[in-house]
């Protein structure tokens, strides 16, 4: 083989890799900034002092996977939850999101059934207020 055919053959190689290469850029998902990015730039200090005060109580929220499904624990000295708000974000595909209401039982738990949400990676956030503040807790998770 003399170098003409071997040149045309690595350059053909090459073509065909970049080309392979742009095909699979323009046929993945990237959806890798929230639609409310800006509004939660804004909120960049209340969040902070949200999360302030959720590290100020010393409780831990608990957040495992048992076959009831994912199940929150909220610890005996967190009290007077007003109203909350738990949310999944899912950074590759922002259709896998996920929100729902904070609703404890008896036992200061919220049990998520698996139906509602696809294998990945999820951010979670959990907000809520009592009487005088908000807090926020944030976790990664592993479906």
């Amino acid at each position: 083989m003399n170098a003409g055919k071997l040149v045309t053959i690595v350059f053909i190689a090459f073509a065909s890799f970049i080309g392979s290469m742009v095909f699979f850029a323009f046929t993945k998902n990237a959806d890798l900034v929230r639609e409310d990015y800006y509004e939660n730039e804004l909120r960049y200090d209340d969040i902070r002092a949200e999360k302030a005060n959720y590290n100020a109580l010393n409780a831990d929220i608990s957040i495992t996977q048992q076959p009831v499904g994912l199940v929150i624990t909220f610890p005996l000295s967190i009290e007077n939850i007003a109203q909350g708000n738990i949310m999944f974000y899912r950074a590759d595909n922002m259709q896998l999101d996920r929100s729902f209401p904070l609703e404890l039982n008896e036992s200061r738990q919220q049990i998520l059934n698996y139906t509602d949400f696809v294998e990945g990676s999820y951010e979670v956030t959990i907000n809520w207020e009592d009487q005088s503040k908000a807090y926020q807790f944030n976790q990664s998770i592993l479906f």
